[in-house]
């Protein structure tokens, strides 16, 4: 049975692949809204939503219409006691845009009923998504050959995500567990000119587009993927990285107390902690492992997690050096960002040196190949 499972998934995912080179610009399905109690739908012009089985339009409207959709005790629910089973499309008419909660979308929304909550889904063309993902990600304004490398990346990341979230409600959600994306009101015209000049280009390993991990700055070295989050990837071991000085987050410091990292550690079942350590350091000096000890024992914690769980605008990288005093913590550390993949400041910095964004890939990513989808 598992045998007859896993050829049905490797058949779906030759025929995805096989999708991505015939129509180079598939769909991406990305979760806008994962537990709201409801939310209002309107438009930039004419629209309709449909309920699945239902050969008619359930609702129509155009720039003056509004609806509140909202879970029922049996399906969704919008105007009145009608339930509709338990998923909604909003498909926008001519050149329409739909609005979920004031913000504007490109492609069709879709609300599910998930309990008491709805999941919103913004379908839309990959070139689509990626115009309202960049800006959120890299600076529109820097050079141009920098920001192309970003929409490599992130098509990239988009289309690995797609095959591995292979019958699940969507691919992607839109905050930084995946990647930012605001939609049609996060655009930015100097990025969508990167994706267009860029346009189904993306990277690929043994045929396949890469988890195109990147960070905003590595501090001098990528890290490992091993070492992050476990795992083995070829193409997303540690590279040095002498181009990322200018960034503003190449060298930081931060004071915390013991309290403060309790707190921040007590969904470990952690009390008040008595000393904190580094347990285990990775090939390039970032933390993998620390031991906190508290009256209960000792314990032991990822890096990445320690991280995490303490804020990542605090703790910005694992690649610090901790020091403690009088009940207070202080760490000096280099680079903002997990340390995977491309580094976005020394990306930059190549580009200002002359790199084109070919050369900028293939300095972060290994043995990797920039092909177009539809292989022309």
């Amino acid at each position: 049975m598992k045998k007859v499972l896993l050829l049905a998934i490797l058949i779906l995912v030759s025929l995805i692949l096989v999708g991505f080179r015939d129509n180079p610009d598939p769909k991406i399905r990305v979760a806008i809204l994962l537990d709201a109690s409801s939310v209002k739908i309107s438009a930039t012009g004419r629209f309709k939503i449909f309920a699945p089985g239902k050969l008619e339009a359930v609702a129509t409207g155009d720039e003056n219409s509004i609806y509140m959709i909202r879970p029922g005790l049996f399906g969704l629910k919008m105007e009145g006691p009608e339930e509709y089973g338990d998923i909604l499309e909003v498909k926008p008419l001519g050149d329409s845009f739909i609005r979920v909660n004031n913000r504007t979308y490109r492609g069709e929304i879709e609300a599910r009923k998930r309990n008491d909550t709805l999941l919103v889904i913004n379908e839309v063309d990959l070139e689509e998504y990626l115009y309202g993902v960049m800006k959120h990600e890299i600076s529109p304004a820097w050079p141009i050959e920098a920001v192309k490398t970003q929409a490599v990346a992130a098509r990239s990341f988009a289309l690995n995500k797609k095959l591995k979230n292979i019958g699940k409600p969507y691919d992607l959600c839109a905050t930084i567990t995946s990647q930012v994306y605001g939609g049609l009101s996060g655009e930015d015209p100097r990025s969508n000119k990167a994706i267009d000049e860029t346009r189904g280009e993306i990277l690929i390993y043994q045929g396949k587009p890469i988890a195109a991990y990147y960070h905003a700055t590595c501090g001098g070295e990528t890290e490992d993927v091993e070492d992050v989050w476990g795992g083995r990837l070829p193409y997303l071991e540690s590279v040095r990285c002498k181009y990322c000085k200018d960034s503003p987050h190449y060298e930081w410091e931060e004071k915390l107390s013991l309290l403060e990292i309790s707190n921040a550690l007590s969904h470990k079942g952690i009390s008040e902690i008595e000393s904190i350590e580094v347990y285990k350091r990775g090939g390039t000096g970032r933390v993998v492992k620390l031991v906190v000890e508290d009256e209960f024992g000792k314990h032991i914690i990822s890096g990445n997690h320690f991280r995490m769980a303490l804020g990542p605008n605090l703790i910005r990288s694992t690649l610090f050096k901790m020091k403690k005093k009088r009940g207070r913590v202080e760490f000096k550390g280099k680079g903002w960002g997990h340390g995977v993949g491309m580094c976005q400041w020394g990306a930059r910095g190549m580009a200002e040196k002359g790199y084109n964004y070919r050369e900028i890939l293939k300095h972060y990513y290994f043995n990797v190949k920039i092909k177009k989808m539809d292989n022309r």
